[in-house]
């Protein structure tokens, strides 16, 4: 009964939740997302007219969970899975062109499961989730280098907010953030994964339940959290960060009776927390690094209903840190992030040329003049006639028709 009941949790969430994501390919933002009629499809932003173009599907029988991850060379890879189960890689080039391959090697991959590629010289690696034998409570958080045999890594307690998060670094580099259950409590930590190895996992925090939500973001060596640790007397939400020199101390963002749709971003060396306390949506702004917090101030929802937090995934372009932002699970391209520079600068229609000014035309010249004889014509035509023999003269004039002689009767007396 226990596993039925985790089960009709997943499937609860995999139908609630909505993997959308956003991403620059090319200089152009897009947005990924998936419906029952397309599939995994796309969706380009226009700046010209500030609206996004039209859906493109990419496979129309696809699951509903799918990832989408920068490339090497300015690329991007959407990894899905279709209806028969296997997992297949789109790789979309810059220019407009899309590779197709199939993905070897997911022994065990819950059907559920997002597939996320790390890329290196010898292929991309795969981090995903399995079922797990021993536990039924518990998935198992796995690398597959290739086909290989898939690397364990963790056993991954699945919690609200699914199996593991991954937060993008480069196309090389990522983040896999997951809790684990050890006794009567659970802890929230990370694990840096590349295409050669993955770093043992560092515990962000730890409490009588996992956390309710978080949202990470990594920019230069420094890794930020935000997690949401609910107790007895209410919901807290709280900031951490790691540097080079370690954990920072915890800070606490907020509390109050609910507390969701955590997200961060950061930008001009400010990091800017923003949440939904009791169903209002707020922001507090940090300018020393998360040391400390600005005052609460209230907003506009970025999104309408529910938040939904869609994947940013970036292209090293941006002037600004972010890994989610808020969209309309109804309307994944209805997206109001709270910053500007999301969207690229709206251009404007190029104009058509202005029609072309015919040359002015020169003056007919005057055809008198133009063909007027030479002052001495007469004198020169004189002295021609006089070099031609009479005789000869006259024998080139008759030897020369004129005219042709009518061949009808003659009319006349004979």
């Amino acid at each position: 009964m226990e596993w039925l009941a985790l089960s009709v949790i997943i499937i609860v969430m995999v139908i609630i939740m909505r993997d959308i994501y956003f991403a620059r390919l090319g200089g152009a933002l897009r947005c990924f997302f998936h419906t029952v009629e397309g599939g995994v499809s796309w969706r380009e932003y226009l700046p010209v007219t500030g609206k996004w173009g039209k859906p493109e599907s990419l496979l129309e029988d696809a699951l509903p969970r799918f990832t989408v991850s920068a490339a090497p060379k300015g690329g991007l890879a959407v990894v899905c899975r279709g209806d028969t189960g296997a997992a297949r890689m789109f790789a979309l080039a810059a220019d407009g062109s899309v590779f197709e391959s199939r993905v070897e090697g997911l022994s065990g991959a819950a059907w559920e499961s997002r597939i996320w590629p790390v890329f290196g010289r010898g292929g991309p690696r795969m981090l995903y989730n399995a079922a797990a034998n021993d536990e039924r409570r518990y998935g198992i958080l796995a690398a597959a280098p290739g086909g290989g045999e898939p690397e364990r890594l963790g056993r991954a307690a699945i919690t609200r907010v699914g199996v593991f998060k991954t937060v993008y670094v480069s196309p090389g580099h990522v983040a896999a953030f997951y809790s684990e259950r050890t006794g009567g409590e659970y802890a929230l930590g990370y694990q840096e994964a590349t295409a050669g190895k993955t770093a043992a996992y560092r515990v962000f925090c730890q409490s009588a339940s996992p956390p309710a939500d978080f949202s990470a973001l990594i920019a230069g060596d420094v890794i930020y959290i935000l997690y949401v640790i609910v107790s007895m007397f209410g919901a807290q939400l709280i900031f951490r960060k790691r540097t080079e020199q370690g954990f920072g101390k915890s800070v606490v963002v907020a509390e109050g009776g609910r507390i969701d749709g955590v997200t961060m971003f950061r930008k001009g060396g400010r990091i800017t927390a923003a949440y939904y306390l009791n169903g209002v949506f707020f922001t507090r702004r940090s300018d020393d690094g998360g040391e400390s917090f600005g005052r609460q101030r209230s907003s506009d929802a970025p999104s309408p209903g529910t938040p939904e937090k869609a994947v940013y995934v970036p292209d090293g372009s941006e002037d600004f840190d972010c890994r989610e932002i808020y969209a309309d699970p109804l309307n994944p391209c209805a997206v109001r992030p709270m910053f500007e520079g999301f969207f690229p600068p709206k251009r404007e229609k190029p104009k058509d040329p202005p029609p072309r000014e015919a040359p002015d035309r020169p003056a007919m010249p005057d055809m008198g003049v133009m063909f007027a004889p030479p002052p001495d014509y007469q004198e020169f035509v004189g002295k021609m006639n006089d070099q031609i023999p009479e005789r000869e003269y006259s024998d080139r004039a008759k030897s020369r028709p004129i005219g042709r002689p009518h061949a009808g009767k003659s009319g006349g007396p004979s």
